[in-house]
Parts: C-alpha cells; sequence; structure tokens
C-alpha cells in the first residue's frame, strides 16, 4: 500500500515534540539491541575460539609540562603561544592573577579560544609570559 499523505501539526511546538519523543525512543532501542549485538558477538567468539575476551588497559600519553613559546598578539591583543605544533592562547593575560590557558579553535592564530588545558599539566613561559 501507499502511505498516506503527511499532515503537518497546528502548531511547530507539537510536531518538534513528536520528532524528540520518537527519536528518544528509536535511539532506546538502538543502545538496546547494539549491546545485545557487542554481547552476542562476545559470547560466539569465547565459544568459537574457546579464549576469554582480552581485557587490556588504555593507555594515554600524559603530558605533565607545557613549555609555551611566544608567536605575539592575537586581533583581541591577548598573547598567542606555540607548544608541539599547537597555538595557545592566555585568555587573562593580568600580571597578579593566574594564567588561563586556552587552545585555539582551528589552530588559527586570530581564532577563537576552544578548550582549556588540563588544570593538572605545568606550564613554563619562554622566554617569559605576556601580560597587560
Amino acid at each position: 500500500g501507499t502511505l498516506p499523505p503527511y499532515n503537518p501539526p497546528a502548531s511547530p511546538k507539537a510536531d518538534c515534540g513528536l520528532r524528540r519523543d520518537s527519536a528518544l525512543r528509536f535511539l532506546k532501542m538502538m543502545t538496546k539491541h547494539l549491546t545485545l549485538y557487542v554481547h552476542y558477538a562476545i559470547i560466539n567468539n569465547v565459544k568459537r575460539t574457546g579464549r576469554k575476551p582480552l581485557k587490556r588497559k588504555v593507555g594515554y600519553y600524559m603530558m605533565k609540562k607545557l613549555v609555551l613559546v611566544y608567536k605575539g598578539r592575537d586581533s583581541w591583543s591577548r598573547p598567542v603561544y606555540e607548544a608541539n605544533g599547537r597555538l595557545y592562547v592566555d585568555v587573562n593575560p593580568v600580571k597578579d592573577k593566574a594564567a588561563c590557558i586556552c587552545t585555539k579553535y582551528q589552530n588559527d592564530f586570530d581564532g577563537e579560544p576552544d578548550c582549556h588545558i588540563r588544570s593538572d599539566i605545568e606550564i613554563e613561559f619562554s622566554p617569559c609570559r605576556d601580560t597587560w
């Protein structure tokens, strides 16, 4: 058969609510099926090979010290630094306050500040920190 014609709801809000509810139901259903699929795949692999699944710890490279080399000031007069081919910006370059270092969006010199660096990283400025 053919599908019935689409009759739009009276208000756009009602339409968004219906779409959101059906989308959430769909996501819950897909998550459940994907979880079951992965679980059965692991069980079948154990039955087929006789080996247990590997349990590995995922390791990450943890940077402890970031040496920031001064490159100049961006269009907002914020100091821009470089480290490991990546651009960083001090968004609060006040002499009496702690540095607030962020990455540059898309590594663009005049780009917006993007992500803050982790608080456990030690920062070293080369040759010195540029402040206002």
